[in-house]
């Protein structure tokens, strides 16, 4: 999207992810905190084009970053856009995830699967 100032100075281009993010607070949803759709796609209640896209994907439960790298969007705006569908009550978090790589459980069962082999 092209954006002027009037006619007072040259035209800037303007990113669509920037026209619906606000300045919110930033979020504690990590990389691989894991979000899933709350709701189906357009059920009641119109949603951004944008917002729509990321409930198909999130049909089953994706990380962030995964959400970012799919949508072609900075991991920033993407955490800005899942914590607010979070707070809509759009999507739920299952930041299991992030605590599961802490603790190595996730490591554990990749080893025991290679050694599986």
């Amino acid at each position: 999207m092209i954006v002027g100032d009037g006619g007072r100075g040259p035209a800037r281009l303007l990113r669509p992810f920037a026209l619906g993010l606000g300045g919110g607070a930033a979020t504690s949803l990590d990389l691989l905190c894991r979000v899933v759709a709350a709701r189906s796609p357009g059920e009641t209640g119109a949603c951004q084009p944008e917002r729509e896209t990321v409930l198909r994907l999130c049909l089953r439960p994706r990380s962030v970053a995964e959400v970012s790298a799919v949508l072609d969007i900075p991991l920033t705006a993407a955490r800005l856009l899942l914590a607010d569908m979070i707070g809509r009550g759009e999507l739920r978090s299952c930041a299991d995830g992030a605590k599961a790589v802490e603790e190595g459980v996730v490591l554990r069962a990749v080893l025991d699967g290679l050694r599986a082999l």
